[in-house]
């Protein structure tokens, strides 16, 4: 996850380490008021072009994490939904249990064709904890598991949240510090042409 670490030493300097694979040294004569618009500053300061590239590849990259975040967060939407649905379809199959005539459901026999089926009051259920594994688990213990599971997407979909506006605060801080950058080498152009 990206970070963000600003120090002050008479000109504003900003690291940014990303996935702790890539640094990038922001400082620059940017945002150093005394570079004033000299021949020596700004638009003839190769470093300032490196920094710009490098807030580019910093801002690219970021994206690249929001996108993997907003995936994320679909994909665990997708699964608390399937998590509440098998919630209410197993209290409805224990509630009919409970009646005179066991429930009704359709099985799926492949091909699209389903064949009409009653189901008797399970006293255990078959549960697929991941990586295609199944166990056998009494019917509240199936219920358990379902609630636990929501609560712990709900975590993971508020984290991911979180991530989300992280990285967005940082992209529109990174942007707008390029765009002070462009600004600056401008401002800089526009001198020299003056002089």
């Amino acid at each position: 996850m990206p970070k963000a670490a600003y120090a002050e030493q008479g000109r504003q300097s900003a690291f940014i380490t990303i996935g702790c694979i890539r640094r990038f040294d922001l400082s620059g004569t940017a945002n150093n008021p005394n570079s004033g618009g000299s021949s020596t500053a700004d638009a003839r300061n190769p470093s300032m072009q490196e920094q710009a590239e490098n807030l580019v590849a910093a801002i690219r990259i970021m994206e690249g994490e929001l996108q993997n975040a907003i995936a994320s967060e679909e994909a665990a939407t997708r699964s608390r939904a399937a998590s509440v649905s098998a919630i209410e379809s197993v209290r409805q199959i224990l509630d009919g249990a409970k009646g005179a005539e066991p429930s009704e459901a359709l099985l799926g026999i492949g091909g699209g064709v389903f064949v009409q089926t009653r189901i008797p009051a399970p006293d255990k259920m078959l549960l697929e904890i991941g990586s295609e594994v199944v166990v056998e688990k009494k019917s509240a213990d199936v219920l358990n598991y379902l609630e636990n599971r929501i609560r712990e997407i709900d975590i993971v979909i508020k984290n991911t949240e979180a991530t989300k506006a992280n990285l967005v605060n940082h992209i529109e801080q990174y942007r707008m510090q390029l765009n002070h950058m462009m600004q600056a080498t401008y401002r800089g152009q526009e001198q020299i042409r003056h002089v």
